[in-house]
């Protein structure tokens, strides 16, 4: 099952270009501030933009007090590329094959010639002059990232800027900053669940290229595979969702809805259509799925009495192993990491994230559960506030908005009885159950006031069959929950429930006040919620 809508919504890319001199042979692309710390592997690379072939014999380049002739490099042919290396052997290592031999394998097409140089990381130009009085200039005035080059936008500018391809550098190749003519891109990819099942990804598509772009589609796909040449995705095609046709330099939202089998599932998105620069037309991400999240908050401890320190209760809901050490926990405020060298919690297993380890260790020695410290520890607030789990991915995995806390040692606790695993109350007991499977009374929830009792009658004789009656409730909320036994003269035989919360489900023995055995006969439960609502239901007491 498949749902989806479009959304194009334009936002326009402007970049400033600066108009250049000249044509003909220009320094197309410098790396100045070389990876790591090896001077070795700084290069300037020049561009043939002309159509006719330039012999190189005729320029030289100027680098501070360095002068360098070109005639080595022999010709440049008409838009290709030539790199001056400081050290021709390590760039040989990292953008060659690595084999030592410079063109021995397919890619290593253009001319490569060592120079003696030094390029400044903080500000730096570099000037190419030929015989005929031309000169080409690039002027950086920042270091920029480690290992990124600057590049021209195109070569008829002056305007540059750091790559922005993966690899931090494109010598010998269109400069990834240069605009094609025809140029999907695929921006941010994000992720939300609008349901149990369904999750919603939200991709936003550019119109990187100079001419309006027809129409294309982007395709999810599950498993997916990288091609040969790494331009492309195969896979599972779950959908492919048609993008309306967009001008140059404008954007557009593309939403899908989708169910996804598992926790989390490995997809492909890409840009199918017509487009000269495909290599940014996909991304291999991971995303939540139906199953998701592995992992619950189920109790909290927000209002302690001292020595106890707060703490909050997890569990592994799914029937995987799950790595915890990138998920966060926090407050509505900000989010705090859970455990940075990792930690595996098993299925159904419960892990206590504290402020303070050892002192919940004093204050629980009977607790049979790992704990983890978590560092700069978010204080909830007891006047209100929400608890959040985010997973590695920085999904919001699970939260629990209070408007209150219960003062005692007391905790918010998550049903764990089945049917009812997305209900919030107290727990029974002060101290709760941490590690333990939780003991929740519920507060009310529903509209009206519907009671079932069952069996009717019951026999409460002893012996082990329909002793107790069991009173079944749904209401509205409120306060002041009452459930008392009346016989048919309006006399009052047992006071079952006086106060809130609970959680929807009484039982009674058939026994008054005092502890004896009601006679046989016709009873009255009478139900009631203070100001809301009220119940009355028949019950009868067999032999």
């Amino acid at each position: 099952m498949v749902m989806f809508r479009i959304s194009i919504a334009s936002v326009i890319l402007v970049i400033t270009l600066t108009a250049k001199a000249s044509a003909g042979v220009i320094v197309n692309e410098v790396l100045s501030n070389e990876p790591g710390s090896d001077v070795g592997l700084e290069w300037v690379e020049l561009y043939n933009d002309s159509t006719d072939d330039a012999l190189l014999s005729f320029f030289f380049l100027s680098i501070g007090a360095d002068s360098i002739g070109m005639a080595p490099l022999g010709l440049i042919n008409a838009k290709s590329y030539a790199v001056i290396a400081r050290n021709a052997s390590q760039f040989e290592m990292i953008w060659g094959d690595g084999s030592g031999v410079w063109g021995d394998e397919a890619s290593e097409d253009y001319p490569l010639m060592e120079g003696t140089f030094k390029l400044l990381n903080v500000s730096g130009q570099v000037v190419l002059k030929s015989a005929f009085g031309d000169s080409s200039v690039l002027t950086w005035t920042s270091s920029g990232a480690d290992g990124v080059s600057w590049e021209r936008y195109t070569p008829a500018t002056d305007s540059i800027a750091q790559s922005s391809s993966s690899e931090g550098s494109t010598p010998g190749r269109m400069n990834a900053i240069t605009p094609d003519a025809l140029n999907w891109s695929l921006g941010i990819v994000t992720f939300r669940k609008v349901s149990k099942e369904i999750t919603r990804i939200e991709i936003i598509i550019v119109n990187s290229g100079l001419a309006a772009l027809p129409g294309a589609c982007v395709a999810v796909l599950l498993n997916p595979q990288l091609d040969n040449d790494q331009t492309a995705l195969s896979g599972d095609t779950l959908a492919c969702v048609e993008i309306l046709p967009l001008d140059s330099g404008r954007s557009g939202t593309v939403f899908l809805e989708l169910i996804l089998p598992n926790i989390y599932e490995t997809v492909g998105i890409q840009i199918v259509g017509s487009d000269d620069r495909p290599g940014d037309n996909f991304k291999i991400v991971q995303a939540p799925g139906a199953k998701f999240p592995p992992i619950a908050l189920t109790e909290f401890l927000a209002d302690p009495i001292s020595p106890t320190p707060e703490w909050i209760e997890i569990k592994n809901i799914s029937d995987t192993t799950i790595d915890i050490g990138q998920w966060m926990v926090g407050d509505s405020v900000d989010v705090k990491d859970i455990d940075l060298f990792g930690y595996l919690i098993m299925p159904g297993e419960y892990v206590v994230l504290t402020k303070s380890e050892s002192a919940f260790l004093e204050s629980y020695p009977q607790a049979m559960v790992s704990t983890i410290e978590v560092g700069g520890w978010r204080t909830l607030n007891n006047s209100g506030d929400i608890v959040r789990l985010i997973d590695h991915l920085g999904i919001l995995a699970d939260s629990f908005s209070y408007a209150t806390v219960y003062g005692s040692n007391i905790t918010w606790s998550r049903s764990e009885e089945p049917g009812r695993q997305d209900l919030w109350g107290r727990s029974e007991s002060p101290g709760g159950t941490p590690g333990a499977t939780n003991v929740t009374l519920l507060s009310p929830s529903g509209n009206g006031l519907e009671v079932t009792i069952s069996p009717d009658p019951f026999s409460p004789d002893g012996d082990m069959f329909e002793d107790t009656a069991y009173i079944e409730f749904v209401s509205t909320p409120g306060d002041n929950f009452e459930i008392t036994i009346f016989d048919t003269q309006g006399n009052e035989i047992r006071t079952l429930f006086d106060g809130a919360p609970f959680d929807g489900r009484v039982g009674w023995d058939g026994k008054d006040n005092s502890g004896k055995r009601a006679p046989i006969g016709i009873y009255i439960v009478l139900l009631k919620i203070e100001g809301v609502a009220s119940a009355k239901k028949t019950v009868v007491v067999a032999r």
